[in-house]
């Protein structure tokens, strides 16, 4: 396009279209020259261009620049009265949050939400509230973080995909806040619109792999532990399209647990190596999680001196930074100085967690606290107070749907049982845990179970196998014995191929068998007894 004047603005308006384009096809150091030239300019569209240049910064980890742009803009954008303020405030708000500084961040967002109003897009208010639910919660102030974060669904879910499109990335903060106060149901659900909108309209490769981290995660606490790897997998193979460590390393660290979980130790053990090698997260939240997933996968394959020394090293005893998993991740600090010898220290840190929980943390959070509970008191001797506690934790566990949390507490509660000497009762307790184990697709800890139950010439409960389905699973069991294929199963019940697949896993773990016609034999055969 020919200089001039009169041209400035329409070039500006195709740079800024070629930089979005460029972005989302991992091509950042081109997006970052054409975005820095535009910031260097005088269009009107310099403000937008700061906003996604800020955005590139954040994708490769470069959180004091995105700081520093976002900073001078505003300053700038102050002089010249810009309606453009509350966006740039929104994106300092969530820079300011990536590196842990979550009240500065929060300030941000009530900024954005004080100057929202008609010249702003519609979609900032909702972002800014989303932004104060996480501030909140993330510093354990739980009553006002459910509050606004009811405010900030309502506000998501008011707009259309076109009102939210350009503050899509807020789809996955969202998302988070909800997994992090166990509203699982709507966690998936706006990950599928941000998904689906992604597609619609074309977005960052960071934001795609974000909101497939966030579905993975919810995944993985839910007890799907094949789809956490699935949806981790493809957050990995979309994040190679851009060049970050940051996402790269968040993304190992948030494979490594459904990974063991699938495929033992061997696999995900070269992970956490590499993670320590590395050193490349640069985001205090992001590297917050990726360490409570490594303490948790060194806790597992029975690292236990690793795990304490991490969590010794990362995690304070202020728990504001830790969130609502705070009191999981104090007792998960306490359990690991019980197993070293440190009972003085496990109940120092059981009682922090009981604090935070206390507080208003959510309901599976009383689960790991009621667990810990129950390991203490077993380290004491005191075997009825530990099993008491234990099926406190399995009723916490259970009453929120959570088959992996469940499981581990039955372990705990079997354990206990067989110190005390009631044989019989641990080799029940360590059936179920397997059965729970078996229905989230996690192999490699029901082989442990597996270990546990030989040991102590335990068998699992003796129940029929077709009453051991879901009526869910049952329906498709017998879709498969009609010669059915998982995506005709999908179209004839409305669920992805990918949801019919992990329920097959279900099915075949539940029932013994290894593939489709040996589930087809099982189901034809109760139907011919039946007649």
């Amino acid at each position: 396009m020919p200089d001039g004047a009169a041209l400035t603005e329409r070039r500006a308006e195709l740079s800024l279209l070629l930089a979005n384009a460029l972005i989302r096809t991992g091509q950042l150091g081109e997006t970052r020259e054409i975005l820095h030239s535009l910031v260097a300019g005088d269009s009107t569209l310099r403000y937008r261009a700061v906003e996604l240049l800020a955005v590139t910064e954040r994708a490769v980890g470069q959180l004091a620049e995105a700081r520093a742009l976002l900073g001078a803009a505003l300053v700038q954008a102050d002089v010249d009265g810009s309606d453009a303020r509350a966006g740039l405030l929104v994106e300092f708000a969530a820079t300011e949050m990536l590196q842990g500084n979550w009240r500065a961040g929060a300030e941000r967002a009530s900024q954005a939400v004080a100057l929202a109003g008609t010249g702003t897009r519609p979609g900032i208010p909702a972002a800014a509230t989303t932004l104060l639910a996480l501030s909140e919660l993330y510093q354990c102030r739980f009553s006002r973080g459910y509050a606004l974060l009811e405010e900030a669904r309502l506000g998501v879910d008011a707009l259309t995909d076109v009102q939210l499109r350009d503050d899509l990335g807020m789809v996955a903060a969202l998302a988070w806040a909800e997994f992090l106060v166990d509203q699982h149901h709507d966690a998936l659900r706006h990950v599928e619109r941000g998904l689906r909108m992604a597609r619609s309209y074309g977005r960052t490769a960071h934001e795609v792999s974000q909101l497939y981290l966030v579905r993975s995660i919810v995944h993985a606490r839910t007890g799907q532990a094949a789809l956490a790897l699935a949806d981790v997998e493809d957050g990995e193979e979309t994040a190679q399209h851009i060049d970050s460590p940051e996402l790269r390393a968040f993304t190992l660290a948030l494979k490594s647990r459904p990974l063991l979980w699938q495929q033992g130790a061997d696999a995900a053990l070269p992970i956490l190596a590499e993670l320590r090698q590395q050193r490349s997260i640069r985001s205090a939240w992001w590297r917050g999680i990726a360490d409570q997933h490594h303490a948790e996968v060194l806790y597992f394959v029975n690292q236990i001196g690793a795990c304490r020394d991490l969590l010794a090293e990362r995690v304070s005893a202020e728990p504001a930074g830790l969130g609502p998993y705070a009191p999981s991740v104090y007792a998960l600090r306490s359990q690991a100085e019980v197993a070293c010898g440190d009972l003085a220290a496990g109940w120092e840190w059981y009682e922090r967690a009981v604090a935070v929980a206390e507080t208003g943390a959510p309901p599976a959070q009383f689960g790991c606290v009621a667990r810990n509970q129950a390991v203490l008191y077993a380290a004491e001797g005191r075997y009825a107070q530990a099993r008491a506690a234990g099926m406190n934790a399995v009723e916490q566990f259970e009453a929120v749907r959570l088959p992996l949390g469940e499981g581990l507490a039955r372990t705990v509660v079997a354990d206990i049982l067989a110190r005390s000497g009631d044989q019989a009762a641990a080799r029940d307790q360590l059936g179920r845990a397997r059965e729970a184990f078996d229905g989230c697709g996690a192999p490699w800890l029901s082989n442990w179970v597996g270990r546990e139950q030989r040991r102590t010439g335990a068998r699992q409960p003796r129940e029929a196998d077709r009453d051991r389905l879901s009526g869910r699973e049952r329906e498709i069991a017998e879709l498969v014995a009609q010669g059915l294929t998982s995506p005709q199963i999908a179209g004839q019940l409305f669920l992805s191929p990918r949801t019919v697949e992990s329920h097959l896993n279900r099915i075949f773990a539940k029932l013994g068998v290894s593939s489709r016609a040996a589930v087809a034999r099982m189901v034809t055969a109760e139907s011919t007894a039946g007649q």
